[in-house]
């Protein structure tokens, strides 16, 4: 799913809605025309499902992904594309912002029943897709469970390095060889909620 353009549509919507309130006689050279409005929770469906049976695993696993346990560990990645661009930052995700959290539900499917250990790490990739370090996202953590809910945090005191965001890369990390899981096994986060503490609107 692409959530760029939930952004955009919303961002849209709002600068309609405002526009017409705007007195056209007025001086707005003389003003601030930035203005910040708080907007409900928005529904934004899910993303693209993650399919954990595949041969693109590596054991090269940053300390901070790693899981407490002291068997072999393999981590897949894959990049969510063009969720961010400078509108979606100037709207959302700008230098000042309250915290950001994309709330869903996580679901994951194995087609065994082997005891089984995940932990999913998020960064920021710029437009060259290098990883933007300055920027902390929690871990989630997974002890094997078909449901549960997951929140996917943009902390308000990394808005500051956020203007080159471009992309989201999701880091799997499990603790059993990708060759045991089932055919199908899959990670899905599904109903994608966006909660943020205001938008930015340039009038």
């Amino acid at each position: 799913m692409n959530l760029k353009s939930v952004f955009f549509q919303l961002g849209i919507g709002l600068c309609l809605i405002f526009q017409s309130c705007i007195d056209h006689d007025y001086d707005f050279d003389a003003i601030n025309k930035t203005a910040h409005f708080n907007i409900p929770a928005v529904p934004l469906g899910q993303l693209d499902t993650i399919f954990l049976n595949t041969s693109g695993y590596t054991i090269d696993i940053p300390e901070e992904l790693r899981l407490e346990i002291t068997a072999t560990q393999y981590m897949l990645e894959t990049v969510v594309e063009g969720i961010f661009n400078d509108e979606v930052i100037e709207r959302f995700f700008y230098d000042g912002a309250d915290d950001v959290v994309l709330n869903s539900d996580l679901e994951l499917y194995l087609g065994n029943k082997d005891p089984f250990l995940m932990n999913i790490g998020f960064s920021i990739l710029d437009a060259n897709g290098k990883v933007i370090e300055e920027i902390k996202i929690p871990n989630i953590y997974v002890e094997r469970t078909s449901r549960q809910k997951a929140a996917i945090v943009f902390g308000k005191e990394y808005m500051k390095y956020m203007k080159p965001a471009r992309s989201l890369c999701i880091s799997i990390v499990i603790d059993t060889l990708p060759s045991s899981l089932g055919k199908d096994s899959y990670l899905l986060l599904d109903k994608l909620v966006l909660n943020t503490g205001g938008m930015s609107i340039t009038l």
